[in-house]
């Protein structure tokens, strides 16, 4: 039976929409790998469920990114996901590693450490290539508000804290006990220097 030319071109816009929407999955799963990566290696990890809701709300804004607007995208998710701001250079700078930057070859990537040989070191999908040190390479540091990081200071003092008044009375009576059965202890060490002490010399 023969495909009418109308269900033919059904066929390609709908193959079509599929295609960008895949591509469009591909660059916000990149970018959020990204940003997830960056802001750990700053040592203040984002939220990430926030970071997935605002991948999620603006897919369809990271499907058309490409080199004139990477900048305004990363900063719109950046925003949404918890960033305080985004901190733009016309190229990276050692002390201030790592940085997120978007290359028209490769997509998202994060600006990791420079190599001995002079290129920079960027982690893109799990992989890592290398980019001579040639000029302009514009990229751009999350800047993370403080309060995400106060948040994660001192969380193991804060699970004893914790743990310690849940349980305040079974701590206390082990001190209490840790400390007799220890004079108990140095008790019996005494008496057997008295002994030793009294009895030997006699022999």
């Amino acid at each position: 039976m023969p495909i009418e030319p109308n269900q033919s071109f059904k066929n390609a816009d709908a193959q079509s929409v599929h295609i960008e929407n895949g591509q469009a999955t591909k660059k916000a799963i990149s970018l959020a790998t990204v940003i997830n990566t960056c802001s750990r290696l700053q040592g203040n990890p984002i939220d990430r469920l926030r970071l997935h809701h605002a991948i999620e709300k603006h897919q369809a804004l990271l499907g058309e990114t490409d080199q004139n607007n990477w900048k305004e995208h990363l900063k719109i998710v950046c925003l949404d996901a918890g960033a305080s701001a985004i901190d733009w250079h016309d190229q990276p700078d050692q002390a201030r590693l790592p940085v997120i930057t978007w290359l028209s070859d490769a997509g998202w990537g994060v600006v990791r450490s420079k190599s001995p040989s002079g290129h920079w070191v960027i982690e893109i999908q799990g992989g890592f290539i290398q980019k001579p040190d040639d000029g302009k390479f514009e990229v751009g540091r999350l800047i993370l508000p403080e309060r995400a990081a106060s948040l994660e200071q001192h969380p193991v003092r804060k699970l004893f804290r914790k743990t310690f008044l849940n349980h305040k009375k079974i701590f206390i009576e082990g001190a209490i006990a840790g400390a007799l059965i220890n004079l108990l202890a140095l008790a019996t060490s005494l008496y057997s220097m008295q002994v030793y002490d009294r009895v030997i010399p006699t022999q």
